[in-house]
């Protein structure tokens, strides 16, 4: 018995507790592909969460040290979403929502929202599943600062498609997420639920700093997801700006190349989350 109120005790303080949940991957959008009639929403950068019903995690199911008055009042169903501020803001974000202990003086979780956008067991399409969180706002409205419901947008044609992502990034957004109306919520990646960027990004892990001279690191090498290795021109002071070996970074690039190799690879940040 003081074994599991040791375990439960240490959990909520260092949120090393786990959910199994496998959430919602984006695929990649393409200029072939046919959309008409698919739903679109800005692609918000901050850190991905999934409430599970009583706690938030990472992507990589890993619990999230969140203020308790933070999550008072969330739905027991569980939702997908976005802990978010604003554009431009990844830096901020991720330094509040991955603290090793809850900032429980509200100094930066009073700036973040949880951003949804899916109800993964509700049934239906994504309205209808949205509708589910719309009413619990309804019922709960002291709830409406914290969560939001991301907007929607029906896509009549491709110029509209078009005109939407221009605005968007013109306004410093990342990009759109765009998502098939009727498909029903999918684990893992998915050609229902898709990206579309003005540049394409990837992640992978810092495995040696190279061209170390006069503490400046001139290039990295780099693990891709499948064993592969690259290696990533840049210019880091070594003391302060160079990513760490064995972080995860993320990088963009033209296109991916022989051998499964992206073709001109820039480095782009840290990803501080999971």
């Amino acid at each position: 018995m003081k074994k599991t109120v040791l375990i439960i005790l240490l959990c909520a303080a260092y949120a090393f507790c786990t959910s199994s949940f496998e959430p919602m991957r984006l695929g990649v959008y393409k200029k072939e592909m046919n959309v008409k009639g698919w739903l679109a929403s800005e692609m918000l950068d901050g850190v991905r969460a999934y409430w599970d019903g009583k706690a938030l995690y990472t992507r990589l199911n890993e619990r999230i040290n969140v203020p308790s008055a933070f999550i008072s009042g969330f739905p027991p169903f569980k939702l997908d979403g976005e802990l978010y501020t604003k554009r431009q803001d990844y830096a901020n974000i991720s330094s509040i929502v991955m603290a090793t202990k809850p900032d429980t003086s509200w100094s930066g979780w009073a700036q973040i929202s949880y951003n949804v956008f899916d109800v993964p067991d509700a049934k239906g399409g994504l309205l209808d599943r949205l509708s589910v969180i719309r009413r619990w706002l309804e019922q709960n409205p002291a709830l409406k600062s914290r969560i939001k419901i991301i907007e929607q947008v029906k896509i009549k044609d491709e110029d509209e498609l078009h005109h939407l992502f221009k605005n968007i990034t013109a306004r410093g957004g990342e990009g759109m997420v765009l998502r098939d109306p009727l498909a029903p919520y999918t684990s893992g990646v998915s050609d229902k639920n898709l990206k579309y960027k003005a540049y394409n990004d990837a992640e992978c892990e810092v495995t040696s700093h190279k061209s170390v001279s006069n503490g400046v690191i001139k290039s990295f090498d780099c693990k891709l997801p499948n064993g592969k290795m690259m290696r990533i021109a840049a210019s880091f002071n070594q003391s302060k700006n160079a990513p760490k070996i064995g972080e995860i970074i993320t990088y963009t690039y033209e296109r991916i190349g022989k051998g499964g190799i992206p073709e001109s690879p820039k480095y782009l940040r840290v990803r501080k989350d999971p």
